[in-house]
């Protein structure tokens, strides 16, 4: 069983001391969140390279409404030049509340992402550089772009969601696809996250997976309003359960088991942004045995 981590940076040197935990149980795919409720993952990225060798690190994902294409490809070809690990860059179009913020639209936002990997590509050919470029996805439109990019990272839990969107991609042996998802041992912290994913839900999403548009629609209203805990109850924990990876341990495994025989060429594990993510990582320990890195 293929399988990483992704991190939402919250604590520069908790984050340091947690992937070392990582690292010690043998995990080599690690990736940092680009969210705006994190800490900046530039930094952690900075400090990992130099730290640590033989590894497999990038972001989950970045996008191109904060940052420059220009910034993020000089970033990793530095980080090339000066460390003895593999990166690559994920790049997405962009979470909901972002573009409600800087109130662009998501046509624009898909737009400003293809150019930005064209232009990211075209930086990374010119220097000879071997860093993959995958784009974070989950609709239609980002799916798509499986091709101008080394493959895929899909936001999705469900193993008939990913079965849907793979058998839509018919995918070409040279790309590479990845599914991630937060992972959670505790309901409430599932709920926490299953309530910004469904928000973040775009209409083509919802109308290929068949999720809830009237839900979305009021979590999105509430979240607006600060009405928090109003928002985290509209889901059932079915509906908690489609978009988040949850359960016990031997529930957790057997999902991401069932996920991996798609075919696809791994799975990121999402740690919660809570303390819970060490009961994750005592999970990822206790599991060891059964995964590859």
């Amino acid at each position: 069983m293929k399988i990483g981590v992704s991190i939402v940076p919250t604590n520069f040197y908790e984050d340091i001391e947690m992937i070392s935990k990582l690292v010690e149980i043998g995990f080599k795919f690690i990736s940092l969140s680009d969210y705006y409720k994190a800490k900046d993952p530039f930094l952690l990225l900075e400090k990992i390279a130099r730290d640590f060798s033989g590894l497999r690190i990038g972001t989950t994902v970045t996008n191109f409404l904060i940052r420059e294409p220009e910034f993020i490809a000089n970033f990793f070809l530095r980080l090339c030049k000066e460390s003895r690990n593999e990166f690559f860059v994920g790049i997405g179009a962009g979470d909901w509340f972002l573009l409600d913020m800087m109130h662009t639209s998501p046509r624009n936002a898909i737009e400003k992402l293809k150019e930005g990997i064209i232009k990211i590509k075209e930086i990374f050919e010119k220097e000879n550089a071997k860093i993959k470029i995958y784009v974070g996805a989950q609709g239609i439109s980002t799916l798509k772009l499986i091709e101008i990019a080394d493959g895929l990272i899909i936001n999705l839990a469900s193993y008939l969601d990913l079965k849907k969107a793979l058998n839509y991609l018919k995918i070409n042996k040279s790309k590479e696809i990845f599914a991630i998802a937060q992972t959670s041992l505790n309901i409430n912290e599932a709920r926490k996250s299953a309530t910004i994913i469904y928000a973040g839900l775009s209409n083509s999403s919802l109308k290929f997976y068949g999720f809830d548009r009237n839900k979305r629609d009021k979590i999105r209203e509430l979240l607006k309003q600060g009405e928090l805990e109003k928002a985290r109850s509209i889901l059932s924990d079915e509906e908690v359960r489609r978009v988040t990876l949850f359960g016990n341990y031997e529930e957790i495994f057997t999902r991401i088991k069932e996920i991996l025989e798609l075919g696809i060429k791994g799975f990121i594990i999402g740690l919660p942004m809570s303390k819970e993510k060490y009961e994750v990582i005592k999970f990822l320990k206790e599991y060891s045995l059964h995964f590859s890195f």
